[in-house]
């Protein structure tokens, strides 16, 4: 394994609370860069006064012996070993051979162990005073064996590949034997990362283009000052997030369907169903429109001739960013259910209560108006109150769960509902491309005599989603 040297900034020791002086030039390394280990020899003996805080005692190391070695850690880490003369009864009443391992992962300081042939003290902190303790800063070396993220399992198992993306819930993770997996957080012991990411915190702040360790609950990265930050996991809202998420711009996505049945024989038919979903999303704003078309016809006549059509504009507060309100405006026409146009506009309150990778889901209710002119019965016109919900869980893997219900209720006949909800299982192809198979069910409790009031589809649909 080859090591690629590096001597670490000055302020990676700003973490072990150091204040330090020195030249680095006292250092020389010695051996092929293709030997599994390292080692360094100092031009002559330093004397450097360091104080090892353990959990009970402290212990003086007053003299290095004059070399170190680097050897591979775990988690694709570095550790670099000090060999000591150990001062004190803390090592045996004489003293003897003790060592210091500081280890790093990634360039980033993760932690220090202090050994004695006697005993073993894991330290709390490290302090470091004198004018060679610079020293030991440019002995920290770390490895680079290859760009590649890695993440540790608490069940012992390790994946290698890239970190694409991670939010509350779930993280990305793309391996080259796999692809992308979707894996549960709370599955994940450790976090490294090769490249650097971008994480947005619950906050709102913004890390741009960080290298990252993270351990448990534990995430250590350099801040803009290059100063060490130590974060709690719960902390973070997401790393690698969309542009849009960052305040930049608006992202684009939708879907569009289509349903198409023709059989011949003694009867002749054909179905058509088009349904498609535009969406628009900043963080501050969302626009919608969608639709649809259902076309049957028998033997050349038609026999369902149904079309929708919503417009819609959320605004999502400042202060509470999962709570929004909006206003909308939705056209129907249905040929044989006689209505000629159903205009529905007014505004809404909504909440976005998930919007993951694994789980979307939203719910609005709102004061509407609407107006309703019919081929043949009198035409009308109400107040009254609407509904919407929408779901989408990609909790199986490749497979979509979804569920959209919307309807109106009569503030003067609250018997005259109008409800739909359509129930649907997705799964992607290549390219954006997907089938689904779903069952819509719609409720006119308004309909003119002589029209049923249920009007149940059930449908094989190929799509293409953005």
């Amino acid at each position: 394994m080859s090591f690629e040297l590096r001597a670490l900034r000055l302020n990676i020791l700003a973490l072990m609370g150091a204040n330090c002086t020195g030249n680095p030039s006292s250092l020389v390394s010695r051996g092929p860069s293709s030997a599994s280990s390292v080692r360094l020899r100092m031009r002559s003996p330093q004397i450097a006064r360091t104080t090892m805080v353990t959990r009970k005692k402290e212990a003086n190391i007053s003299r290095f012996t004059g070399y170190g070695q680097v050897g591979s850690g775990r988690h694709g880490s570095s550790e670099l070993s000090l060999l000591p003369r150990i001062t004190g009864a803390n090592c045996g009443e004489n003293g003897g051979k003790g060592g210091v391992t500081v280890r790093i992962i990634r360039g980033i300081y993760v932690s220090n162990r202090y050994n004695c042939s006697d005993q073993k003290k894991y330290m709390e902190e490290f302090r470091m005073t004198g004018r060679h303790s610079f020293v030991l800063a440019v002995l920290l070396v770390i490895a680079n064996p290859g760009s590649t993220d890695e993440l540790l399992m608490k069940n012992g198992s390790r994946l290698v590949g890239t970190l694409v993306s991670a939010s509350d819930g779930s993280v990305i993770f793309d391996t080259p034997y796999a692809g992308e997996l979707t894996i549960e957080r709370g599955t994940i012991e450790t976090i490294i990362t090769e490249e650097k990411v971008t994480l947005l915190m619950q906050d709102g702040s913004i890390f741009r283009d960080k290298l990252i360790v993270a351990q448990d609950d534990t995430l250590t990265v350099l801040g803009d000052d290059q100063v060490p930050i130590q974060f709690a996991a719960a902390d973070i809202n997401q790393l690698n997030p969309e542009p849009w998420r960052l305040g930049e711009g608006y992202k684009w996505f939708g879907d569009i369907n289509t349903a198409l049945e023709s059989e011949r024989g003694n009867t002749d038919t054909d179905e058509l169903d088009i349904d498609f979903e535009s969406i628009w999303r900043s963080l501050e704003d969302r626009y919608t429109i969608r639709g649809s078309w259902e076309l049957d016809k028998t033997d050349s006549e038609k026999k369902k001739d149904q079309r929708k059509l919503r417009t819609k504009y959320d605004r999502f507060l400042v202060d509470n960013p999962d709570e929004y309100y909006g206003i909308q405006a939705a056209f129907e026409h249905d040929k044989f259910a006689d209505l000629d146009l159903r205009t529905i506009v007014g505004p809404y309150i909504g909440r976005q209560f998930f919007e993951t990778v694994l789980l979307t889901m939203h719910g609005e209710v709102g004061i509407v108006y609407v107006d309703e002119q019919f081929d043949e019965a009198e035409d009308d016109d109400y107040w009254g109150s609407s509904w919407e919900l929408r779901l989408s869980s990609a909790i199986i893997p490749k497979t979509e769960l979804y569920l959209h219900s919307d309807g109106l209720v009569d503030y003067s006949d609250v018997d005259s509902v109008v409800a739909n909800t359509t129930i649907g299982i997705g799964f992607p192809l290549l390219y954006g491309f997907k089938v689904a198979a779903e069952a819509k069910y719609e409720y006119d409790g308004g309909a003119v005599e002589g029209v049923d009031d249920t009007d149940e589809t059930y449908n094989l649909k190929v799509g293409y989603s953005w």
